[in-house]
């Protein structure tokens, strides 16, 4: 008798993941998770741009004007220009780990702040904050903040 009762449990609990799991009969994708995925991929590739000191993947797409601060400098610039201060910072701190800790995304705005380790010091990670906006059904880069972690 307990062989079938656990049968019957391991049928049970297979069938409900294969109707659940994506894939499944039951999974769902509606459009949410489309722009959830495209949130996503932005995020991705930014934080793939500061792992790889990549100041073009990180302002590709960018707005028009990208609102810098590193350091409590802060200016708005056009891409051009802000792609030559970011390799700049790069040339400066060399990346050596980054990782975002904390997004929020609302409709048609995302924030995501991270820690960057670079090579100049071990104990001084720098806090990183991002700000992008869809535009045209694109996720653009807006804003980018860097500063001393003030966190003990």
């Amino acid at each position: 008798m307990p062989v079938v009762l656990f049968y019957k449990r391991f049928v049970g609990t297979a069938l409900i993941l294969l109707l659940f799991l994506p894939g499944g009969a039951l999974a769902q994708e509606d459009s949410t998770d489309e722009e959830l995925s495209a949130e996503r991929e932005a995020l991705q590739r930014i934080e793939t741009a500061m792992v790889e000191g990549d100041a073009r993947m990180l302002l590709t797409p960018a707005a028009e004007r990208v609102e810098l601060t590193i350091f409590d400098m802060r200016s708005f610039y056009s891409r051009t220009q802000a792609l030559y201060v970011i390799q700049d910072f790069f040339g400066s701190y060399a990346p050596q780990q980054f990782s975002f800790e904390d997004i929020s995304c609302r409709e048609d705005r995302c924030s995501a702040t991270g820690a960057y380790a670079h090579a100049r010091s071990e104990e001084d990670m720098l806090r990183v904050y991002v700000r992008l906006g869809l535009r045209e059904a694109e996720w653009m880069l807006q804003e980018i903040r860097i500063e001393r972690n003030t966190r003990p």
